[in-house]
């Protein structure tokens, strides 16, 4: 999957995936697209590390053997 490096919330680089649809569950478990302005030109990213399997072998916080 792609990667792209966007800078985060602490002004640190972080490893992020596009994602095309994002799904929310409103208050009576009814699952809808969520709604975002395409006219903004608005595009939805993920840090990689929410989705990547082998996170923790990349974290710095994992204690390592």
């Amino acid at each position: 999957m792609p990667i792209r490096f966007v800078t985060g919330p602490a002004g640190k680089p972080i490893p992020a995936q596009r994602i095309r649809t994002v799904y929310v569950i409103d208050a009576e478990g009814n699952l809808a697209k969520a709604k975002r302005d395409p006219a903004e030109g608005a595009q939805l990213y993920v840090s990689h590390f929410e989705t990547c399997p082998r996170a923790a072998d990349f974290s710095r916080t994992r204690k390592r053997p």
